[in-house]
């Protein structure tokens, strides 16, 4: 038989649980009381009662996780004092995960703060769509939101997977939520795409030098060099272009006022060449 698992004493997530005593529902966001009992033929399970309708004998006897077993006095102080460090309890263990989330998240270099907050809005509108104002947890709870933070759904099997959110709630917005979070992806993208091409911008002072067929061209603005004895080297790019004639005035430099490409350049000369008749025909 597995140890006794500790009693709960929470905030009800949602309005299922029903008392045992007063038989009525536990509504969301009240304190609820778990007590486990064991069946001979189930194990154990938990009944819920409302605070109120739980004695103090019973709330003294909890075995709450922070309390270690130990039981508290029987005055009404030590155990409301008892019950108190159980929710702080939970608020630690609630505070340390989302921690760790955002952690990680940063890590990501995903804005989940930013993203959370674009969720609650369009919960809101959807929920002010369908006539439940002020009822948005019908949309999708606090626990749906922190899943769906934590597994960034941007596919309709990938929505399907998240708890609490099926076909029904697919049908009605499924495809509008995750293209919500689907933005907030592709910014993270877009930035580390322009963060790795500034890191690989090539320096404007270098120099580098295209040979055509004779014709070397500087990848500075203002001068370019025509040299028809340069022969070509394995660090130079030939360009497929059609041979070209020595051109008169070897050597000679032409400054131009305009700031150019070398392809530009090039191009430039080449026209040149043809309309002077010195450009020839391969067979």
């Amino acid at each position: 038989m597995p140890p006794r698992p500790f009693d709960k004493y929470e905030n009800s997530p949602n309005n299922q649980a029903t008392c045992k005593k007063c038989c009525r529902k536990i509504l969301k966001c009240t304190m609820r009381v778990g007590i486990v009992a064991r069946s001979p033929r189930f194990g154990y399970y938990v009944k819920y009662y409302h605070r109120e309708c739980c004695s103090r004998e019973a709330l003294r006897k909890l075995k709450l996780p922070g309390c270690s077993g130990k039981s508290c006095a029987d005055t009404d102080d030590a155990v409301n004092n008892k019950l108190a460090a159980e929710i702080m309890r939970q608020n630690s263990v609630r505070t340390a995960a989302r921690a760790e989330i955002q952690r990680r998240d940063a890590a990501d270099g995903i804005d989940k703060a930013g993203l959370e907050e674009s969720l609650r809005r369009f919960r809101v509108q959807v929920g002010d769509a369908n006539g439940w104002t002020g009822k948005y947890y019908l949309v999708f709870t606090d626990n749906n939101l922190d899943e769906i933070l934590e597994k960034l759904p941007t596919t309709r099997k990938q929505f399907l997977k998240c708890n609490g959110l099926g076909e029904k709630k697919w049908s009605r917005y499924g495809s509008r939520l995750v293209a919500l979070v689907r933005s907030f992806k592709n910014k993270k993208k877009k930035k580390k795409k322009s963060s790795t091409s500034n890191s690989v911008s090539p320096d404007r002072g270098a120099v580098e030098t295209l040979t055509a067929v004779g014709v070397v061209a500087s990848l500075e603005p203002e001068t370019m060099y025509i040299d028809h004895a340069t022969p070509a080297t394995p660090s130079r790019r030939t360009l497929p272009v059609p041979v070209v004639t020595p051109l008169a005035g070897a050597d000679d430099e032409i400054c131009i006022g305009e700031s150019l490409t070398s392809d530009q350049i090039v191009s430039r000369k080449f026209r040149e060449a043809e309309r002077n008749g010195d450009m020839i025909a391969l067979d």
